[in-house]
């Protein structure tokens, strides 16, 4: 969305609360400070007036939805999309959810940080097949073993307001520390299965499906 100024931004928060939205979420969405909206708030007593309106007609809209037939997410994609999640985007969406991941590996560990920012270590031919949530999210895409031009439902990165990210691995000095760390710990990367080369197609084809947590070795 282009920056608003005036009595446009003024329109456009009192019509996001009226859809629903938070003020705070509003403010965000319009790109306005909090500071800026109490601004008017204290000083505008029309804008006082229409946002107080919109707040309780918001209200009013969000108590006559009933929030338990929508299904979830995956649910959602399966049933109306025709699309099944595979296992690593039901990650993603318990983790959006605010709850771990379903189906971690033993070696995998866990650790909540910023409820708005989702850390996605994924190929980039995966990274934006099924994205769910607003504008909270941001989608890291932090390789490109897969293709340096991935498809994209540009449509979805608009509307849902998406930030899409790229991140580099790092310097060669971080290189090195890695491999001592490794050597220090003797943490190593999870590995799914070992096959034999002979084996290779299956091997693409269990990656094509989701249905691996970890490298797969293919032995000469």
């Amino acid at each position: 969305m282009k920056k608003l100024r005036g009595e446009e931004a003024k329109a456009e928060v009192i019509e996001r609360i009226r859809l629903g939205y938070s003020v705070a979420e509003a403010c965000r969405i319009v790109g306005l400070t909090r500071s800026a909206e109490t601004y008017w708030c204290n000083n505008d007593e029309d804008y006082k007036r229409r946002r107080e309106n919109a707040i309780a007609v918001g209200k009013r809209i969000a108590g006559a939805i009933d929030y338990s037939t929508v299904p979830d997410f995956p649910e959602f994609c399966e049933k109306y999309m025709h699309q099944r999640l595979y296992p690593h985007q039901l990650q993603w969406f318990d983790m959006l959810e605010g709850r771990p991941p379903r189906d971690m590996h033993p070696s995998c560990v866990y650790e909540p940080g910023n409820p708005k920012r989702l850390l996605i270590n994924t190929p980039t031919g995966h990274a934006l097949i099924t994205t769910d949530g607003g504008s909270n999210e941001i989608v890291v895409i932090s390789g490109a073993t897969s293709g340096a031009n991935p498809p994209a439902d540009l449509n979805r990165v608009f509307f849902l307001q998406l930030s899409v990210v790229g991140s580099t691995m790092g310097t060669l000095g971080e290189l090195h520390e890695l491999e001592r760390l490794l050597d220090r710990t003797g943490v190593r990367p999870i590995v799914d299965r070992v096959l034999p080369m002979s084996d290779a197609r299956a091997a693409f084809a269990a990656m094509v499906d989701g249905d691996v947590r970890g490298k797969l070795v293919l032995t000469v």
